[in-house]
């Protein structure tokens, strides 16, 4: 396996589709792994969180992480494309998703069982959302039930 070439901000169907790994049985065993895992923890303040930037690329488009993001669509298709790589370049810095490219040209994406739980764990119904304002936009607080 070859690195997927960072010479050109990734265009959406550049990346990987998450959502059959976020769908699968094994995304559904990492919610209680990482759950058991937290609650077991000394620190308990916070179990996780991703950026707009990182939640579009890994969700797969704007749609799926309403109502956060709400800016993106008024970005042009460059600054889109180098907001999708800067998200990606973050998350892979931080070993949560690798994606690779074989000789045929097909992506692959390895993601963590910390990211492959919190993503999953959006799929729940939400509980609570409340907005706040901010100078720099708005700030969303978004309560899911899970395990």
């Amino acid at each position: 396996m070859t690195t997927m070439p960072t010479d050109a901000p990734p265009a959406p169907d550049d990346l990987p589709d998450l959502r059959p790994i976020i769908a699968s049985d094994d995304a559904a065993q990492a919610v209680h792994e990482v759950l058991a895992q937290y609650a077991e923890s000394a620190d308990t303040s916070h179990l996780g969180s991703l950026t707009d930037e990182e939640l579009v690329v890994l969700m797969g488009g704007i749609e799926a992480v309403e109502p956060v993001g709400q800016w993106y669509p008024g970005l042009g298709e460059h600054p889109q494309r180098v907001s999708r790589a800067t998200a990606l370049r973050s998350l892979t810095s931080r070993e949560e998703v690798i994606v690779t490219q074989d000789a045929e040209g097909d992506l692959s994406a390895r993601v963590s069982r910390r990211l492959m739980a919190l993503l999953r764990m959006r799929f729940e119904p939400v509980g609570l959302s409340a907005q706040s304002m901010t100078r720099q936009g708005p700030s969303w607080y978004v309560l899911r039930r899970a395990g």
